[in-house]
């Protein structure tokens, strides 16, 4: 997971320096990036130590997608789509 961000960060600065650098990005009103999501989820259970956790059953993988629309420089929204389930959430950017 680490390297992904890593290298999702390295993109990131490699394409705001290709278009011109932190001063055209200021200029953009508002921006767009959608992907697909792979989510796993699984019920775990305290175990006997203070700190440990015993993963009971995994469920099976959902995929999806999600739309993530910024407008400068404050507000964002999120829009995730898995199967059976849509979530919509939206905030301050601070």
């Amino acid at each position: 997971m680490l390297q992904e961000a890593s290298t999702a960060k390295y993109i990131v600065q490699q394409y705001t320096a290709a278009t011109g650098g932190q001063p055209a990005l200021n200029s953009v009103q508002s921006m767009c990036v959608t992907g697909h999501v792979r989510i796993r989820a699984s019920d775990f259970q305290q175990g006997g130590g203070e700190d440990e956790c015993v993963e009971l059953k995994t469920s099976r993988e959902e995929f999806g997608g999600f739309v993530l629309w910024q407008k400068n420089p404050d507000l964002w929204c999120l829009e995730l789509l898995v199967p059976g389930c849509k979530v919509i959430c939206g905030s301050n950017g601070k």
